[in-house]
């Protein structure tokens, strides 16, 4: 079952990152800010690896006020027709993990619409998509039929963060929390 797709929410997320700039293989800080907002809509406090592996650099974790995770967030770069940033954002429900946002802020450095769009086109009903069930059977991001080769890279890059994410929240790192700005 998908949850209800909150617009506002990714309207404002996506606002946050619309205007990234991209240098080099960091990324900018406005999606950096971005997770950041996610989490503290939603958390009473959160945790950042800012180097958590060589594939996946960002990640970060949001928590309830019991101290259990309740989100995460992660980030990497990666080419489809040109070198773009993925971010994708968890969230439990219930017993579930969901994908909340997940989002491609620097989508503006593929100059041709047209491959903006078969990038973009990768993205649509992911949200929502149940990725650990509640028995904790984890479920993967499969691509779908007649994806381009850049859609099918785009699905792998998201299933491996959506799965280094889940191990994460599952086993608590223990890195350190920060209380977030609006709790």
């Amino acid at each position: 079952m998908r949850t209800k797709f909150n617009l506002k929410r990714y309207v404002m997320v996506a606002f946050l990152v619309s205007a990234t700039a991209y240098a080099g293989s960091k990324i900018a800080s406005q999606a950096l800010d971005a997770a950041h907002w996610i989490l503290s809509n939603s958390s009473s406090s959160y945790s950042e690896n800012m180097k958590y592996s060589k594939t996946i650099p960002y990640m970060f974790l949001g928590y309830d006020k019991d101290g259990k995770t309740s989100q995460g967030v992660a980030m990497r770069s990666f080419k489809t027709y040109k070198r773009v940033t993925a971010m994708i954002a968890l969230k439990r429900d219930g017993e579930k993990v969901v994908v909340d946002v997940v989002d491609i802020p620097d989508i503006g450095l593929i100059k041709d619409i047209d491959k903006q769009e078969k990038v973009l086109e990768a993205l649509k009903g992911i949200s929502g998509t149940v990725v650990q069930d509640s028995s904790g059977k984890s479920q993967t991001i499969d691509a779908v039929t007649g994806a381009t080769r850049y859609q099918k890279r785009i699905y792998l890059y998201l299933n491996k963060m959506s799965e280094a994410l889940l191990e994460e929240m599952n086993e608590d790192p223990g890195w350190a929390r920060k209380p977030t700005k609006n709790k």
